[in-house]
């Protein structure tokens, strides 16, 4: 995979987090990656929970990552990362 973009952005219309399948309003900060592989070009943003998930468990593999899968492979551990994250609870 080659990356062409890595940055957090200020998004003008809502988006998807491509790591739990969340959706986020225009106005929320998230992180786009834009890549190239073999597939084609893909443009996935992500949300400070899933971003917090994949520094602690998948450093290395993240471009293995499936829609939704940072959610739902350990809907608890998301969970816990979302109350830490996002101080719920």
């Amino acid at each position: 995979m080659n990356i062409l973009t890595d940055k957090h952005v200020l998004t003008r219309k809502p988006h998807l987090c491509w790591g739990c399948e969340r959706d986020f309003p225009a106005g929320t900060t998230l992180r786009l990656v834009e890549a190239v592989n073999t597939e084609g070009f893909n443009r996935a943003y992500w949300c400070s929970v899933c971003q917090s998930v994949i520094a602690d468990w998948h450093p290395d593999d993240c471009e293995f990552i499936t829609r939704g899968d940072v959610k739902y492979v350990d809907p608890d551990i998301w969970e816990q990362y979302r109350d830490e994250v996002e101080g719920i609870k």
